[in-house]
């Protein structure tokens, strides 16, 4: 083995449980958690049983829904994050910094509002990216300012975007059985893969 190689230790596990259950129990002690996308799509089912979102919905740890591009279709190279001002989107502000970093592919944020005043919702977006961009100063961010419904506009944005981060509000009980309204239809509807990043419980 070369200096430099990453050893990566890989485990299978087989029990006599649900899925959902089970990764939901792992995801406990995971760093992030990837799940494959079968049933989801633009065309999908918005039903809340599917594994995938069951798992978003209730994992406290970042959960990537992964979809690959069709056949003949570009890979894109870039990440779009939704940021909304609140410690859901701090957290997954962070964390689409992090893969921007990671893979080294541009950055746009997205900060949705109902706020009218152009003066405010630009002082609330740099508020929500402070101090990221010193400590990932490899990225290459842009900003964006958009009203109207997030989920349309991160729907729309999915089709030339490699990977889509949404926040998600932490809860206890019933409540962590249910994702945000956008945060849901985002990873259902999306193009690409989409990153579920829990914020504080």
């Amino acid at each position: 083995m070369a200096a430099g190689d990453v050893v990566l230790r890989v485990e299978t596990l087989v029990r006599a449980t649900g899925a959902k259950e089970l990764l939901l129990r792992l995801a406990e002690h995971a760093h992030v958690v990837v799940l494959g996308s079968r049933g989801l799509g633009s065309i999908g089912s918005l039903a809340l049983g599917s594994i995938s979102v069951a798992v978003a919905s209730g994992a406290n740890t970042p959960v990537v829904v992964v979809r690959t591009p069709g056949a003949g279709i570009p890979h894109p190279r870039r990440i779009v994050v939704g940021a909304d001002g609140t410690a859901a989107s701090a957290a997954a502000l962070e964390f689409a910094f992090a893969q921007a970093s990671a893979r080294s592919v541009p950055l746009n944020v997205v900060h949705c509002s109902d706020e009218r005043d152009p003066e405010v919702e630009g002082l609330r977006l740099a508020e929500s990216v402070a101090g990221l961009q010193e400590k990932f100063i490899d990225v290459a961010a842009t900003f964006e300012i958009v009203h109207g419904r997030a989920d349309r506009y991160l729907v729309h944005a999915s089709g030339d975007s490699d990977l889509v981060v949404v926040g998600a509000r932490g809860h206890h009980g019933p409540a962590a059985a249910l994702l945000g309204s956008v945060s849901q239809l985002v990873v259902e509807r999306s193009s690409c893969s989409v990153a579920v990043v829990v914020g504080p419980r």
